[in-house]
């Protein structure tokens, strides 16, 4: 995400993005189970990654950040909002 950019500057829309995504079922269905949820903080192979951190799908607080951010009514980004063309 290019976070010196709208709408990714802000930080209750990248915390959204990060409730929104079901993270077992994205490993499975993308990665074909080839990956690790890591909760959005240091790999899980680093011997002081806290195994107790995990976050979970919530499409209620993720809607309730947008509407914080003033998306109320939605957001759509494509690839270059999120690689930065």
């Amino acid at each position: 995400m290019r976070v010196d950019k709208p709408p990714f500057n802000d930080v209750n829309v990248r915390q959204a993005f990060r409730y929104l995504i079901d993270r077992p079922e994205f490993i499975a269905t993308t990665l074909d189970g080839f990956g690790t949820v890591a909760a959005d903080v240091t790999s899980p192979y680093d011997p002081d990654f806290d195994q107790s951190l995990h976050r979970d799908q919530d499409i209620a607080l993720a809607k309730h950040l947008l509407a914080k951010a003033g998306y109320a009514r939605g957001l759509t980004v494509d690839a270059l909002h999120v690689a930065g063309g």
